[in-house]
């Protein structure tokens, strides 16, 4: 386990992590730049690289760390679509990734993720329709799914549909 949670670390995250046979790998609340680099170990269990001002698309190496439960991404200014090799992360429980630039649909692979507890997806610029391959997780484990689902104030449709969503947002970057 490396836990440097809230340490004021700014710079980039080194490769070499990859090298370190880690579970948990925790790097949230710090001063990180730059893109994630794929430093996902084939152990990797939990990876928090939340409130930190990483940015980019995620790397494909992402999806070779099959282990993964947790992944937090949230609070960053990270872009591209999100990729329908999630449904690799079979295991996968929470996917956070709110406040990020995340655009494009949701892919239909989601509703794969049988273990999925917790999917936090506001505040980002995702449109279309929630699929319902996604909802009918809440038949499982899901709990908790939340996008920028709610027209806003000033009478702007949703950014995207969810009929199924258990919280909407505006998805006004604040």
């Amino acid at each position: 386990e490396l836990d440097l949670f809230d340490n004021k670390i700014s710079g980039t995250i080194p490769t070499e992590l990859s090298q370190l046979p880690l579970k948990i790998l925790q790097l949230s609340t710090n001063q990180l730049s730059g893109s994630l680099p794929p430093i996902f170990n084939p152990d990797l269990e939990i990876l928090d690289v939340s409130a930190n001002d990483l940015d980019g698309i995620l790397p494909e190496e992402l999806f070779d760390a099959t282990l993964l439960k947790e992944v937090n991404l949230s609070m960053n200014r990270f872009s591209g679509t999100l990729s329908s090799d999630f449904d690799v992360l079979s295991g996968l429980r929470k996917l956070l990734i709110g406040l990020n630039s995340f655009s494009g649909e949701v892919p239909i692979s989601f509703g794969d993720l049988k273990s999925l507890e917790i999917f936090h997806a506001t505040y980002n610029d995702l449109t279309g329709s929630m699929p319902n391959e996604v909802c009918d997780l809440l038949d499982f484990r899901l709990k908790r799914l939340s996008t920028d689902c709610a027209s806003t104030g000033s009478g702007r449709p949703a950014k995207i549909t969810c009929s199924c969503c258990t919280l909407c947002l505006e998805g006004n970057n604040p």
